[in-house]
């Protein structure tokens, strides 16, 4: 699996074209976020497509020297196609993985793995499989497990108009889900 995105050369804070009180309210959710004590582990950074939602959440995780582990269905899907889909063992067959539980493993295991000593990681969920568009309470039920055994805070890139479709209100607020517009 390929969802681990290097953030290379990626623009820093200062170069950011987005209100500074903006960037300041995420900074502030990722400081605060990121500190062990608290449980407050998800945030949703809504706007049109363009703006700069993950510009900012990938300046402020180099700028804070913390670790970006990203999901995009994209990756997922390069790494899909490096294999020829069927998988041997012994004498059973089996078929990859489906996107949704690829996304399941991804997120549940995010916290075993550690490039950096200094053990500050962010999630970064950029997209979401589209087998939850069909089934939203498979999402719901993975991110409530999450939440559970949450390590590190994970932040959901949400254009204006896929706002609300996957996570309702209800769930944001029994999650403790925090909005940033």
């Amino acid at each position: 699996m390929v969802p681990i995105v290097p953030d290379n050369g990626f623009s820093t804070v200062e170069e950011l074209a987005i209100h500074k009180k903006k960037v300041s309210e995420v900074q502030v959710w990722i400081q605060t976020a990121t500190n062990k004590q608290n449980k407050e582990c998800f945030l949703i950074l809504s706007g049109p497509p363009g703006v700069g939602k993950t510009a900012t959440v990938k300046a402020l995780s180099k700028s804070l020297d913390i670790e970006l582990f990203t999901w995009s269905n994209k990756h997922q899907e390069n790494a899909k196609n490096t294999y020829d889909g069927l998988f041997c063992f012994g004498d059973q067959i089996a078929t990859r993985e489906t996107q949704a539980q690829s996304f399941s493993r991804f997120l549940l295991q995010s916290s075993k793995y550690f490039l950096y000593s200094n053990g500050k990681r962010i999630i970064l969920i950029e997209e979401f499989p589209n087998a939850f568009i069909r089934d939203p309470t498979l999402l719901h039920c993975i991110l409530r497990r999450y939440a559970v055994q949450s390590y590190h805070p994970v932040i959901f890139i949400i254009s204006d108009n896929d706002e609300g479709s996957l996570l309702p209100k209800d769930l944001q607020f029994s999650l403790k889900i925090k909005n940033i517009r």
